[in-house]
C-alpha cells in the first residue's frame, strides 16, 4: 500500500505538470538558453505524448499539421532530386501557409503565445531582415535556394522551425465549458479503488478486534488516527495497529494481545497495570458503603437467628 500510495503521488505530480512541459515531453530535448538556438537532445526519453495527450483531452492542431504537411510534400520532392523550378507550386503553397501562420496564431488556444515569436525571430535572424513574412517568401524563393543547397536549408527549416510549429495543440472543451480531463477516471479506477478498500479492511479488522474485546479501553483517538492514514496517503501498513491501540488492549494470550515494553509473560504491560489499578480504587471506593451495609445487614440477622435459638434454662 505504502509503494502503491507512493505512485499515486508521483503520477498527480506528473498530471499537473505535463501541460507546462508538454513541449519538453514532445521534443525531448533542453534549450539552456532560449536567446540562443543551442539545443541539447534527451534521445533516451520515450515519447509519451501520444499515449497522455488523450487523458488531456489533446489533439492536433489542423493549422499547424497541414503546415508540417506540406513541408514534408517539398522535402520528398527536393530530395528525390526535382528542379528548385519544378516545386514552384510546393513553395508557394509553403509560402502562403507561414503567413496565414502568423497572421493567426494558432498557439494562443495552447498558451505558448511566445512560439510564434520565436519563429519570427528566427526568420528574420536567417533572412537577415526585419519581416518574417518576407523572410519566408525570401527563404523560399528561387534567388535564395539557387544559392543556398537544399541540405543547408532543410538543417535550418527541421531544427530551427518545424519543432516550434509541432508544439501547437487543440484541446477539447466539455459539456461544462472547461478543457476535458479524463485524468480523475483514471485515478479513480487505479488507486482511490484501492485506498477505499483499505479503509474497509480497517474497519473491519477494527470492528472485529473491539468485538472480541468488549471490555478492553481502545484509545478513539488512535483508532482515528488509524482510519485517517489511507486517506492522506501515509505510508502506513493495512495489517499493523498503531502502538497507541496496542498498549489500550489487555493481553489476552491471543495474536491480537497487547505487549507492552519490558513485559515478561503473564505480567500486565505497565501502562496497561497502572490503568487496571485505577479503575480497580475507582470501583473499590463506590461499592465500600454497599459493602458495610451489606455486613452490618448480615451481622444483624446472625444475631436475631442466635436470639431466636438460644434456650431458656429452668428455675430451680
Amino acid at each position: 500500500m505504502a509503494v502503491w500510495a507512493g505512485v499515486n503521488l508521483v503520477w498527480v505530480a506528473f498530471d499537473l505538470t505535463y501541460l507546462p512541459l508538454r513541449t519538453f515531453w514532445l521534443q525531448r530535448n533542453l534549450t539552456p538558453l532560449p536567446s540562443v538556438p543551442l539545443v541539447i537532445p534527451l534521445t533516451l526519453l520515450p515519447d509519451i505524448t501520444p499515449l497522455y495527450d488523450p487523458v488531456k483531452g489533446i489533439e492536433p492542431h489542423r493549422e499547424t499539421e497541414a503546415y508540417l504537411a506540406s513541408f514534408r510534400r517539398l522535402d520528398q520532392a527536393l530530395q528525390a532530386g526535382e528542379s528548385v523550378a519544378s516545386v514552384a507550386p510546393l513553395r508557394r503553397r509553403q509560402m502562403l501557409l507561414t503567413e496565414q501562420l502568423i497572421n493567426e496564431n494558432p498557439f494562443l488556444g495552447s498558451g505558448n503565445a511566445g512560439t510564434l515569436e520565436k519563429i519570427k525571430n528566427r526568420l528574420r535572424q536567417r533572412a537577415g531582415l526585419d519581416s518574417a513574412k518576407q523572410s519566408a517568401a525570401v527563404l523560399l524563393g528561387d534567388r535564395w535556394l539557387a544559392s543556398h543547397p537544399w541540405q543547408q536549408e532543410r538543417r535550418f527549416w527541421q531544427q530551427q522551425v518545424l519543432p516550434l510549429v509541432a508544439t501547437s495543440y487543440w484541446r477539447s472543451i466539455d459539456e461544462n465549458g472547461r478543457p476535458t480531463d479524463h485524468f480523475w477516471r483514471f485515478d479513480l479506477a487505479l488507486f482511490q479503488s484501492v485506498f477505499a478498500l483499505d479503509i474497509l479492511l480497517r474497519v473491519l479488522r477494527l470492528r472485529l478486534l473491539v468485538l472480541g474485546r468488549r471490555h478492553a479501553a481502545v484509545d478513539v483517538a488512535a483508532l482515528l488516527l488509524l482510519l485517517g492514514r489511507p486517506l492522506l496517503l501515509l505510508l502506513e501498513p493495512a495489517a499493523a495497529l498503531p502502538p497507541a491501540t496496542q498498549q489500550a488492549l489487555p493481553k489476552s494470550g491471543g495474536a491480537g494481545a497487547s505487549a507492552g515494553a519490558g513485559a515478561t509473560p503473564g505480567q500486565r504491560p505497565p501502562d496497561a497495570a497502572l490503568r487496571y489499578r485505577s479503575r480497580a480504587a475507582t470501583r473499590s471506593k463506590r461499592t465500600a458503603p454497599l459493602q458495610r451495609g451489606g455486613e452490618a445487614a448480615r451481622g444483624g440477622r446472625r444475631k436475631e437467628q442466635k436470639s431466636k435459638t438460644k434456650r431458656v434454662e429452668p428455675v430451680v
